[in-house]
């Protein structure tokens, strides 16, 4: 069977590292496509990462691309111009965004909607919030089946060496929406505290990426290390994933670092509560907030009770959903 993924950009987010992770599984079963249209949002690493296991490159104008199955990966994205260049038989609208957002368009369009056979949910929140009549069914994200041996793998960096210190590290795009401005005020309250910690970034960005930067340019403690293919070694290696975000729909490394076992420290977005249990494996801090002081005595005293009560947590990747769907 052939299998057309379409993308708005292939640049460094969730949905690109979902597309990865689903397409390692599926090429062992079905030819695989994966298509674009804008050559300007491309990261080189994404895109030679799923060339591996498909055929990745740009619409052509002038060709009708033939398929089996064509997963549609944006809500914003101009549907009725691109459905001239690609023919599926069946069409899946994968959803990773909000349907409240502003740009997702797609799902006003109720002749768009015709065309969708099936709506596949990265959450169980995603489909209760969505406003439509199709058919969908919620697939968590599918995950490397190999993340706890991806985390053994040494670093070059010399990161985390002084046990003493609290440690941190965020994987993240560099951009709006991420908690960037919510990460500084934690970063100031360890500090106000006189609570010495060392805190890492990794992931990049796009307009915003310097000026987030910049942002931090005073504050030692906090290092960016750019875009990371392999995350997985440094989430282990901290005391917590820090991902202070104003929306998730299914934050991928969120369970990511429960399988290595490091506990989260996320905000209390609509998803959360499916992913975090409250001072039992992680802390959920209040979207609104500015009071961060009142978590720094969880953060310090609860780190290790956290981080053991995730030791037998398991993450089984859907992959009989997937295989129904075709």
């Amino acid at each position: 069977m052939k299998i057309v993924f379409y993308n708005e950009t292939l640049l460094s987010g969730g949905i690109e590292t979902s597309m990865q992770a689903l397409i390692d599984y599926l090429c062992n079963y079905h030819e695989i496509e994966v298509v674009y249209i804008d050559e300007t949002k491309l990261n080189p690493e994404i895109v030679n990462g799923l060339k591996e296991k498909a055929y990745v490159h740009k619409i052509n104008p002038d060709e009708i691309i033939e398929a089996d199955v064509c997963i549609w990966c944006r809500l914003y994205m101009n549907y009725h111009y691109l459905k001239q260049f690609i023919n599926a038989k069946r069409n899946y609208l994968w959803v990773h965004s909000l349907p409240y957002e502003d740009s997702n368009c797609i799902l006003e369009d109720k002749d768009v909607l015709k065309d969708i056979d099936k709506i596949i949910c990265v959450s169980k929140t995603v489909q209760n919030l969505l406003n439509v009549e199709n058919d969908s069914l919620v697939i968590h994200n599918f995950l490397p089946p190999n993340i706890k041996e991806l985390a053994n793998i040494p670093v070059k960096e010399n990161i985390f060496s002084d046990d003493s210190k609290l440690k941190l590290v965020t994987v993240s795009r560099l951009s709006r929406g991420k908690g960037f401005d919510r990460v500084l005020k934690l970063v100031n309250t360890l500090k106000n505290n006189n609570i010495n910690f060392e805190y890492i970034v990794l992931g990049n960005g796009r307009s915003t990426e310097q000026a987030i930067k910049d942002s931090f340019k005073d504050i030692p403690e906090v290092t960016f290390l750019g875009y990371k293919k392999n995350p997985y070694p440094y989430i282990k290696k901290a005391d917590y994933l820090v991902q202070l975000s104003d929306s998730e729909t299914w934050g991928n490394v969120i369970t990511e670092s429960k399988l290595v076992g490091t506990p989260v420290i996320i905000t209390n977005f609509d998803s959360a509560y499916e992913q975090i249990e409250d001072d039992y494996n992680g802390i959920l801090i209040d979207l609104k907030t500015d009071d961060y002081a009142q978590y720094i005595p969880r953060i310090i005293n609860n780190k290790n009770e956290y981080r053991n009560n995730l030791k037998d947590f398991k993450f089984d990747n859907e992959t009989h959903k997937w295989d129904e769907l075709f």
